[in-house]
């Protein structure tokens, strides 16, 4: 691929459609989980006794191995959301550029 051929995809309309797709479903993402992990490090930082709390009363486990299970099993689902539903998207996307490059000619 040439320059001339790099700035006409460059300016093709599917692909700036994808690339901001990409950009988008990126910071939803990094804005998800900022949301999710934050709270749980500010609790542990400054409230340190709220991590110490037995839950159940009296059981074993105490309130930061909860947190931390929330933190996991949330970071698994938005990655797989991320995977599943955007990658079927981006590729839709994809797909649609790749056929009309190939019918431009570019």
């Amino acid at each position: 691929m040439n320059t001339e051929q790099a700035k006409q995809l460059g300016n093709h309309p599917v692909f700036i459609e994808l690339a901001h797709s990409r950009r988008r479903a990126k910071i939803t993402m990094v804005i998800l989980m900022m949301g999710v992990f934050l709270p749980t490090q500010i609790i542990w930082a400054f409230f340190p006794e709220v991590i110490g709390i037995r839950f159940p009363a009296g059981g074993a486990v105490s309130l930061g191995v909860w947190f931390t299970v929330l933190v996991v099993v949330t970071a698994i689902i938005l990655s797989g959301y991320y995977s599943l539903v955007m990658g079927k998207r981006l590729d839709a996307l994809n797909e649609k550029l790749m056929r009309e490059i190939e019918h431009e000619n570019i």
